[in-house]
């Protein structure tokens, strides 16, 4: 796809995500509630500013990108069983993983992405959209297959039990 084929689609939705495409590719959608990127293996094309609501890195690609070419009200830094941190112009704050037993980890930042971009879009606060995340992405890799994902109610269910502790500064 071109820039200008996704451009025919701004305005169409309350989340826009694109992953592991080329940076000339993404586009802020001025009319989404969120638009985000996770580059993967595509961080190291990041030569030119991108424009985002939230970026989604692993603790490698963190440590490879210039954040002096990004501009987000959100950076995720995804850690697997060490948890994540979002890092925004006010705060940082860092949750942890929950504890399971990981059967196959296929899907879980997906996961995880897609779970926080939703409480974000739904307006929570930052620390319940990370332990959302969390729960999400942990429950994930309790399943096999990448399309397993919980469902919102399954995700809901763990959080009245127990939620992750996270701390901002």
């Amino acid at each position: 796809m071109s820039r200008e084929e996704i451009g025919r689609f701004v305005g169409l939705f309350d989340v826009v995500h694109f992953a592991s495409i080329p940076p000339s590719l993404v586009l802020r959608d001025p009319y989404s509630k969120v638009t985000s990127y996770d580059p993967g293996p595509a961080v190291r094309e990041i030569k030119e500013p991108v424009q985002v609501d939230v970026l989604f890195l692993n603790k490698r690609e963190a440590e490879s990108v210039n954040m002096d070419l990004v501009k987000t009200k959100y950076t995720v830094i995804k850690k697997g069983k060490e948890g994540a941190t979002v890092v925004s112009e006010v705060e940082e704050c860092s949750v942890e993983a929950i504890e399971v037993n990981a059967v196959d980890t296929t899907g879980a930042g997906d996961v995880f992405d897609a779970a926080f971009n939703f409480g974000l879009a739904e307006e929570w606060n930052i620390e319940d959209v990370l332990q959302f995340a969390s729960v999400a992405s942990g429950i994930k890799v309790t399943k096999l297959g990448g399309t397993s994902s919980p469902t919102y109610d399954e995700v809901v269910s763990f959080l009245s039990k127990k939620k992750p502790k996270v701390n901002c500064r």
